[in-house]
Formats: structure tokens, sequence, C-alpha cells
């Protein structure tokens, strides 16, 4: 009988992606142009064959709903082009990340983190003011790239 594989919530901003910086409420791509970030499509790959993976992504500017539909339009368009072996099914939208279980999460966002076994925190400008003891009580291990994500999971 084969073992059921644990499974991976991955965050797509400042983590797989840095997209452009676009006010909630202004019209544009924040994905065209941009690239993923150093090793993320080949350490995805390898974790794609070890667990079930998924990315999980914020899509809502709450007080510019009219967006909205163009964000996550452009979102899955660039997911799909750059992660090809990634499928729809893989990619869930939500506002409440924490809503949905996994047993291994990488984000950006401390509070993002919450249920899992075990917790990356991925290096960004915007989670700098997090504190080592913060992290080490939770028990999240930041991680600065996708090499150190492949050295911890792969």
């Amino acid at each position: 009988m084969e073992q059921k594989k644990q499974s991976l919530a991955v965050d797509m901003d400042n983590v797989i992606v840095r997209p452009q910086e676009i006010e909630p409420g202004q019209s544009g791509n924040a994905y065209e142009g941009v690239s993923l970030l150093p090793g993320a499509r080949d350490v995805l790959a390898k974790l794609n064959r070890k667990y079930d993976l998924y990315i999980v992504t914020n899509f809502n500017w709450e007080n510019h709903q009219e967006y909205i539909g163009d964000h996550l339009k452009n979102k899955y368009e660039f997911l799909t082009k750059e992660l090809p072996f990634i499928t729809p099914s893989q990619i869930i939208f939500t506002r409440h990340k924490n809503n949905v279980n996994f047993d291994i999460r990488i984000d950006d966002n401390p509070e993002h983190l919450g249920n899992g076994k075990i917790k990356l925190l991925f290096d960004s400008p915007a989670n700098q003011d997090v504190h080592p003891e913060d992290l080490l009580r939770n028990r999240i291990i930041r991680v600065n790239n996708w090499r150190e994500i492949d050295k911890t999971l792969v």
C-alpha cells in the first residue's frame, strides 16, 4: 500500500514571485514582465513529486472588489505559464489561508503558517520585524531562498 504524501501549501506573492507594486484599486497586471524567484521552478518541480503540493494565494482587495476578477486571472495565467507541472486543481485562491489544513506551509507572512506541522517563513522585506524568539516559540524556520527550501524539504 502506497503511503499518503504530506500536503504542502506554498504562497505565491513574495515567495514564488515578487509581483510589481500595484496599489489596490489600480488596474494593471502585477505579474507582467516579472520572473520567478531564483530556483523556484526547479525546487517546486521536485516538491511536486514528493508532496501533495498546492499554491495557496490571496486574491482579495477588500475595498476594490471591481478588480478582483482581473487580479485572479493574472495570477492564474502567470502560474500556469511559469509552472506548467502545476494543475488547476493545485491552485487555491482564498482570503483565509489558515482555514485550510496542510502538513507543511511556506509563506512570507507568519500569520499564514498557523496550523502547519512544518512552517517555513520565506524571508521578505515585510517580515523583517519578526523576532527570532517568536520564530522559535512558534516552531517557524526562516528560509532566505529556494536553495534553503530545497535543503530543508527535498
